[in-house]
């Protein structure tokens, strides 16, 4: 029988309170006992709702990533296009100074707000770039855009450039495309400290003209 009145002290205890006390006691353990569901669902629902919201700004995030770089991919080809169609284009083409080309080839590329623009032949080697003038003769076949040109399309797409391959075309912006890898947690571990290569957004189109059996 001792150990059973142990067993049911608490309720003892409150048997033996006042009414009103009696009240108060149960009112706060219902009270307690519901602040802690509510808290415990309530903490539940928040978590879900921030995550939820996160995986929305993180969706939209991407969309306008995707928007952003299909509109630009489509501002090269459209520049290319125009140059393409530009009337004095052909005429330029045509003309045996280099002087000419080079100048025009220069204006095209100022115009349209282009990294760099390159002239090559039809078999895909480089007669001439803006503004690397002095870099010729190597073959750009590699770039698919340039393979569709040479089968008389007009295409874009995002290539990757070596350093080597960015430097060619417009030293200045290989310098730009470095960038410094930073140890991180958790990441594997790489001996390279610098990242060199880069995407670079990339259209083509063919150009003919009569005076010349090249085109580009």
């Amino acid at each position: 029988m001792t150990w059973i009145m142990k067993k049911f002290k608490p309720l003892h205890f409150l048997s033996s309170q006042s009414l009103k006390t009696k009240i108060i006691i149960i009112y706060a353990i219902i009270l307690g006992t519901t602040g802690l569901i509510t808290t415990f669902f309530g903490s539940r629902m928040v978590s879900s709702t921030i995550l939820n919201q996160a995986r929305i700004k993180v969706r939209h995030d991407i969309n306008t990533a995707r928007s952003v770089y299909e509109n630009k991919l489509s501002e090269i080809k459209q520049a290319i296009r125009l140059a393409l169609f530009n009337q004095t284009i052909s005429p330029t083409l045509s003309h045996d100074s280099k002087v000419n080309l080079i100048n025009h080839l220069e204006q095209i590329r100022i115009t349209y707000n282009l990294d760099f623009l390159t002239l090559v032949n039809n078999n895909g080697n480089v007669i001439l770039r803006s503004p690397n003038e002095n870099s010729i003769g190597d073959d750009v076949t590699w770039m698919s855009p340039i393979k569709a040109a040479l089968s008389n399309e007009i295409t874009s797409s995002t290539e990757i450039f070596t350093q080597e391959a960015l430097i060619r075309e417009n030293p200045p912006l290989a310098e730009q495309a470095l960038i410094k890898i930073l140890p991180t947690p958790k990441a594997k571990p790489i001996e390279k400290e610098i990242e060199n290569s880069c995407m670079v957004l990339l259209a083509a189109a063919p150009v003919r003209f009569e005076s010349s059996k090249n085109g580009a």
